[in-house]
């Protein structure tokens, strides 16, 4: 995607979040006049929005809990010290 096209999916989003959410639908197709990729585009975008805002207001470590892949120690997952950072 080119710059120019990622700007304008940016600031139409960023325009769509300031609408009231019954009235985001029209206010895109008004504002994407046809270009349907435009407004899918942004559509996806307002989509994950509310997974964003709880991704946000959850503490890491509760995110971490409830995914699927389960938390390996630092330790295990960097597997020995070497003795020569050990001795310093």
């Amino acid at each position: 995607m080119n710059p120019e096209r990622w700007e304008q999916i940016e600031k139409l989003y960023n325009s769509a979040l300031e609408v009231e959410s019954g009235r985001r639908e029209s206010f895109l197709k008004d504002a994407c006049a046809g270009d349907e990729s435009l407004q899918k585009e942004v559509e996806q975008l307002l989509a994950s929005q509310p997974r964003i805002d709880r991704l946000i207001e959850s503490p890491a470590l509760d995110v971490a809990a409830r995914s699927r892949h389960p938390l390996v120690p630092l330790r295990a997952a960097m597997g020995p010290c070497p003795a020569s950072v050990r001795e310093k």
